[in-house]
């Protein structure tokens, strides 16, 4: 006979002489794993939820970059409507920090035509955020702030972002795993 190697469960070979107790030792085993691991997401949950009750502020969503790239993009996922403000933070790996960045929403059409994406962060070195102001209007367009003041101000429709993308904006540099992008949202 055998154990499985993360939970030493039995395995049985074909001359095995198979018990109950076994069995029983096995679903012991399991059931303790499967509450161990429903108490962690309770757990995070719980955290997430005092969080975001001392915040005012609810994760929407997170992006991250996986594999070195100079261009990043990434499909989004974002009911509009449903927010008054949102803050858009860029948690920064970059394989030069000299060099600065810029992150786009675009409709995905793959025109840079006003009213087909919207910048909200340019020129930027190391971390960054926004914050847009859909004003529970999907229909509205792009208006806000990059955090070091600079306007955000473009003609894409909120409900048409489609992709979020994050470039270097210097030949040869890469964005590095380790990268995210994380979307909050205030009501």
């Amino acid at each position: 006979m055998e154990n499985t190697s993360n939970y030493g469960l039995k395995r049985w070979d074909g001359e095995d002489r198979i018990l109950h107790t076994e069995f029983n030792d096995n679903w012991d085993k399991i059931d303790t794993a499967i509450k161990g691991s429903e108490d962690k997401a309770a757990a995070a949950q719980a955290a997430t939820t005092a969080l975001e009750k001392r915040t005012g502020l609810k994760h929407i969503q997170t992006l991250s970059v996986s594999a070195a790239a100079a261009k990043v993009s990434w499909p989004i996922s974002i009911n509009w409507g449903e927010w008054a403000e949102v803050y858009v933070v860029v948690s920064l790996n970059i394989s030069n920090f000299n060099s600065t960045y810029f992150l786009v929403v675009n409709d995905g059409s793959g025109s840079y035509a006003a009213t087909s994406r919207a910048t909200l962060i340019s020129n930027v070195k190391g971390s960054c955020g926004a914050t847009v102001y859909p004003m529970f209007n999907a229909a509205g367009t792009y208006l806000g702030f990059q955090w070091d003041g600079q306007r955000i101000s473009d003609g894409l429709p909120y409900a048409n972002s489609a992709n979020l993308e994050l470039e270097a904006n210097t030949s040869g540099v890469n964005i590095l795993p380790g990268t995210s992008v994380s979307f909050y949202g205030r009501k």
